[in-house]
């Protein structure tokens, strides 16, 4: 007994904990790999918004086609039933991500529920860079062109400070453009 108390005493001193040191590179490990995951992990997250954005206008002009259909004339945001759910899409419910849904790229004005839903364009919130509001993300847009009777697709990349510019190639043809 006495020896199994001197083996379990000399046990319990000798078990001191992490030294300072030991803490320390743990830390600095946690520091970089939290400095390597953040950024990426905030690129996945904008490339998603990009992405849902892009479905969503196509599913607006979907939506559009088929109220067009049914109602055998031009169909306006009224007519779509997207417009009344929480997915809506006009400027004050509209997806919760940073866009707001305008009339057209080079429009200003939010879409009212009478405004046609063939042309409609998603445009980024805005960061002040330089004293100089540059969109966070590119610009998009998506009307059909009735002269054609084609979907086109455009979008704006304001400066080099736009996240997410390769989803927007600005170079190609009107309206092929993501």
């Amino acid at each position: 007994m006495l020896i199994y108390y001197r083996v379990l005493k000399k046990d319990i001193s000798n078990n001191k904990g992490f030294s300072l040191i030991e803490l320390v590179i743990v830390i600095a490990v946690l520091s970089i790999l939290s400095a390597v995951a953040i950024p990426s992990f905030i690129g996945v997250r904008n490339s998603a918004k990009v992405s849902a954005v892009k479905k969503s206008l196509v599913n607006i002009l979907k939506e559009c086609l088929v109220a067009e259909s049914n109602l055998l004339s031009a169909p306006t945001f009224n007519d779509i039933g997207a417009w009344d759910t929480n997915n809506s899409f006009g400027d004050s419910r509209g997806l919760n991500f940073g866009f707001t849904y305008d009339t057209a790229l080079d429009s200003s004005s939010p879409i009212q529920p009478s405004d046609s839903c063939f042309r409609i364009a998603a445009k980024s919130n805005t960061q002040d860079i330089g004293g100089v509001p540059v969109p966070v993300l590119p610009h998009f847009e998506i009307f059909l062109d009735r002269t054609e009777n084609k979907v086109m697709k455009n979008c704006s990349v304001a400066s080099a400070e736009t996240i997410n510019n390769n989803f927007c190639d600005t170079s190609a043809p009107d309206g092929s453009q993501w």
